[in-house]
């Protein structure tokens, strides 16, 4: 099983708050502004307070095409993601050089050689080292990432692993569309990375991933993604993905929670990807967790915004630093991503058996 060693975040300069940014959409809408007046509540509905950006607010709100944006993305993305590798290898008091395996998300552009390629120049990693890039995970993006890391080291007890999700999301603001894809993402995204050190071992208080499990919800291709434009990467995001969430995921859960011999009641920690307010306030009622009972899923999204797939690695790394968590307690960190679906990790402090209560025998016949 994977140990999480190390956690660190890193966000950019820039921070702006939900009233300056909000007033910048306005400007920049102008007599648009009044007739899309319910899409701009977003702005005051929302759960977001500010959020940091990788330019100066009113450099994102200038037009340019998609080399502009990427040469943008591949400058910011390299220095936030150096920036998150190196705190968390100096919180598991990890050397770059041991690492033998670097996983890194990013979904708001692209870089060939990948940006894992260009940290592991810069900080000297081992020649043999072998890197994974995922690309198009979207928001589950660190999760899938830390999955991959877990399956590693069933593999690879005697390895070191490296994960990385960097976003720069702000980038992706389309000048030209006057959408409300397009103004519901501008109230929610913020730039940020995000890192974390796997090992096979660890001490009780640092979580172990015991479970994984991916699911893939029905009649959803086509609720989230990116269109990719002259001007760059175009948002999709359909007004259904909470509904679809709502719909889909605690049975999900519950499922992936009976498979384990658990039930919702057995988790001490939720951790949620905050898609938005729908998508927090729906599940905070499913599970019975009480209004704001996501305690750290509502800090980041009100801090930072939605990162991403480097959104769930703030969420954990938050809440590591809290020292919330007790032995033998278990915890489940979750995210959707584009196709669309849920990725989720069954996390434990202490906790090495992946069941705690024996499944019900099935009847002859059943599956």
């Amino acid at each position: 099983m994977a140990t999480i060693q190390g956690t660190a975040t890193a966000t950019p300069p820039y921070v702006y708050d939900q009233p300056t940014v909000q007033k910048r959409v306005r400007d920049w809408l102008g007599a648009r502004a009044t007739r899309l007046d319910r899409v701009l509540r977003a702005y005051e509905r929302g759960l977001v307070q500010k959020r940091a950006c990788v330019l100066p607010i009113e450099e994102i709100f200038k037009p340019r095409g998609f080399e502009a944006k990427n040469r943008i993305y591949m400058e910011a993305a390299a220095d936030l993601g150096e920036q998150a590798v190196r705190g968390a290898l100096k919180d598991a008091d990890i050397r770059a050089d041991e690492v033998d395996f670097f996983i890194a998300s990013s979904c708001t552009g692209f870089m060939i050689p990948s940006v894992d390629a260009v940290i592991a120049h810069r900080l000297g990693m081992q020649r043999s080292l072998a890197r994974l890039p995922i690309t198009q995970h979207g928001c589950a993006g660190g999760v899938v990432a830390l999955r991959q890391a877990h399956e590693h080291l069933l593999a690879h007890p005697d390895h070191t692993v490296l994960v990385l999700a960097v976003e720069i999301p702000s980038i992706t603001f389309q000048h030209e569309d006057f959408s409300p894809e397009n103004i519901i993402s501008a109230s929610l995204f913020g730039d940020g990375a995000a890192a974390v050190v796997l090992r096979s071992e660890g001490e009780s208080n640092q979580p172990t991933i015991i479970a994984t499990d991916s699911n893939l919800f029905p009649e959803s291709l086509d609720l989230m993604g990116f269109d990719l434009r002259d001007s760059g990467l175009k948002i999709v995001l359909k007004k259904d993905v909470p509904t679809a969430i709502q719909r889909y995921a605690p049975e999900a859960l519950r499922g992936f929670l009976t498979s384990q011999g658990l039930e919702a009641s057995d988790i001490a920690h939720f951790l949620l990807h905050p898609g938005g307010r729908k998508i927090v306030e729906g599940f905070e009622s499913s599970f019975g967790l009480g209004a704001g009972g996501l305690e750290f899923t509502r800090s980041v999204l009100r801090e930072h915004g939605n990162l991403s797939s480097a959104t769930v690695l703030f969420i954990l790394d938050d809440f590591q630093r809290s020292g919330r968590a007790q032995f033998g307690d278990m915890g489940l960190l979750v995210a959707f991503g584009p196709g669309f679906g849920c990725e989720t990790l069954l996390l434990g402090w202490g906790v090495d058996a992946p069941r705690t209560r024996a499944l019900p025998a099935l009847a002859c016949g059943e599956a």
